[in-house]
């Protein structure tokens, strides 16, 4: 018998059914600013409302952040 047969893998069946959809659905949110002082204080800005720093991508005029709720 394997352990997914047994009740003990069944119940964990159950926890990983209900709780994955809920983990993988986070909010992304993308904020487009200019320079490197507007970046920091908006990412300090997005912390404070709970919001978790995720990356930044810099282009030739502007920089790109992206936070996850």
């Amino acid at each position: 018998m394997s352990f997914w047969e047994t009740v003990a893998g069944h119940r964990l069946a159950e926890i990983l059914c209900s709780t994955l959809p809920k983990l993988a659905n986070k909010e992304q949110k993308t904020i487009r600013v200019t320079d490197k002082t507007e970046a920091q204080e908006k990412v300090e800005e997005m912390v404070k409302d709970r919001y978790r720093f995720i990356s930044m991508i810099e282009a030739e005029d502007s920089i790109l952040l992206i936070f996850e709720k």
